[in-house]
């Protein structure tokens, strides 16, 4: 069975959408790229896979048709020690993450949002803010506290949830706390699609 995990890098993509080009390799220099630079995701890349965060990862950057950085690095299988190869298959999930990103970032190229805004500038739904104090197993009752800060777009892009809970929490609460009928469960399955979403991110 493969045990292959993707690190999927979105470095840089600028072919418009309508495009029939065919992608073709080229040098980094004749699409503006400098070989040295580029040349740092090696060892990124062999970072990942010598600390076993991943088997083996894909990365490639290209720009107006030109690939100028397409490699493989680590393995296929692990326990055969199959190194991996530039067109393996990959399954990969949570592909709304990366090109969310890459869709951020043409508006902040742009000036319309800064990735300190708050959500809550966008979606007024996460305004006021809570997060998980203390659950009861026994019955799904829970405690919250005020946010020390408003969630901003970089957090959303980084995932840094866990990070904005009281250190008196010891461990996250078990999956009940969402079951049928809870409370937190009632507060979730009952609200419009960004007050649920809020709703979430207070329970992480």
């Amino acid at each position: 069975m493969r045990s292959t995990l993707l690190l999927l890098f979105v470095l840089a993509s600028c072919i418009p959408l309508n495009s029939q080009r065919t992608l073709k390799e080229a040098s980094p220099e004749s699409a503006g790229f400098s070989a040295s630079k580029l040349n740092r995701i090696d060892s990124l890349v062999q970072s990942y896979v010598d600390h076993h965060w991943i088997a083996g990862a894909t990365a490639i950057v290209a720009r107006d048709g030109k690939i100028v950085y397409y490699k493989a690095t680590g393995y296929d299988n692990i326990e055969k020690k199959t190194p991996l190869k530039r067109d393996a298959i990959y399954r990969i999930a949570s592909q709304t993450k990366a090109l969310t990103c890459v869709a951020i970032m043409m508006l902040y190229d742009e000036g319309k949002l800064k990735l300190t805004d708050p959500v809550s500038k966008f979606l007024p739904e996460f305004k006021n803010q809570t997060v998980l104090q203390s659950f009861s197993e026994a019955d799904t009752t829970y405690t919250t506290v005020p946010v020390k800060r408003d969630v901003t777009i970089q957090d959303l892009m980084t995932h840094p949830r866990a990070s904005a809970m009281p250190r008196s929490v010891k461990k996250l609460p078990p999956p009940s706390m969402l079951k049928t009928g809870s409370r937190a469960a009632s507060a979730f399955t009952t609200s419009p699609w960004p007050k649920k979403c809020a709703c979430l991110e207070s329970c992480h």
